[in-house]
């Protein structure tokens, strides 16, 4: 066998053993790394080189998930939400409130069972292991797949007018994106989402009520259903989940009854919603304290 041959079974051997490591830990990570031909040239290896960078990233960040389920990692998730609530910098590694946020949510989700769908949440560093950039901003902080449901989540440390001007209809708009690309995709399950900030104004929850209640999105042709919450309550709400034996029955539980309140105070004659934004909201606070305290 000559020289070159050999390099290639000696490759094709670490591939494989590569391979199996993402199968047994991480069953949906990839790209799978292709094998080489003998025959391959310059370019093939190239591509293989990139193939296999790639699938190191994923199985870094796949991994870095169930990590996040320790309870020191749990713990230290929620001192890096108190870190947002104080508006202080995490100095380890060191991190702005504002990439400190995603973090936090990007580690809570994971925790309570979710996986995070690759190209959302902050960007990270090769392994996985720490953020060096928040997400793009042209799509969505967060979107977790929890099997039955997909959970979009929204965040940011703006507030008052600055968080109506910035954040409101870009949400919507997001939100309405993935639905309208799953149903492209011919997936069934809901998708609801949660807006987290360390206060909510007013005129934020007032406009994510009119497209619960009373207007469908042109990009979704659905309702939208956006739980505003603060980092506070969001901190408090995950100590409590985090100690479920099956977080996402409780969410999808919240969802849909949040979805109920429109459906039981319907006018008779007009179909319309008889109901407010702050009395809505009221109500879908009850409905998550209520779930969190009958587990």
């Amino acid at each position: 066998m000559n020289d070159k041959r050999e390099k290639i079974k000696k490759i094709n051997e670490k591939i494989s053993t590569l391979n199996n490591f993402l199968e047994k830990y991480g069953e949906q990570i990839s790209p799978k790394v292709p094998k080489i031909d003998e025959n391959a040239e310059m370019v093939d290896f190239m591509n293989i080189a990139e193939k296999t960078r790639e699938a190191l990233r994923e199985s870094g960040r796949e991994l870095s998930g169930l990590y996040f389920k320790k309870v020191e990692e749990i713990k230290k998730t929620q001192n890096m939400l108190e870190f947002v609530i104080e508006n202080k910098k995490w100095k380890d590694p060191y991190l702005e409130v504002n990439l400190l946020l995603e973090w936090a949510l990007y580690r809570a989700f994971w925790a309570l069972g979710g996986r995070i769908i690759p190209g959302f949440g902050p960007v990270l560093n090769w392994d996985g292991s720490e953020p060096i950039h928040t997400s793009s901003g042209l799509q969505p902080d967060l979107l977790v797949d929890f099997d039955d449901f997909y959970l979009v989540v929204e965040s940011t440390i703006s507030s008052g007018p600055r968080q109506y001007d910035t954040e409101a209809e870009p949400v919507i708009r997001h939100i309405a994106r993935i639905i309208q690309e799953n149903k492209q995709k011919r997936y069934s399950e809901p998708v609801y989402a949660f807006f987290i900030a360390r206060e909510i104004d007013p005129n934020v929850i007032e406009y994510f009520f009119v497209y619960h209640a009373f207007h469908k999105h042109p990009l979704a042709e659905e309702f939208i259903t956006v739980i505003p919450l603060t980092v506070d309550q969001f901190k408090n709400i995950n100590k409590k989940l985090v100690n479920e034996k099956s977080p996402k029955e409780t969410l999808i539980n919240v969802f849909e009854q949040v979805q109920d309140i429109k459906r039981t105070q319907i006018c008779a004659s007009c179909g319309v919603p008889r109901i407010d934004a702050s009395n809505w909201y009221k109500q879908v606070l009850n409905i998550i304290q209520e779930q969190l305290n009958s587990h």
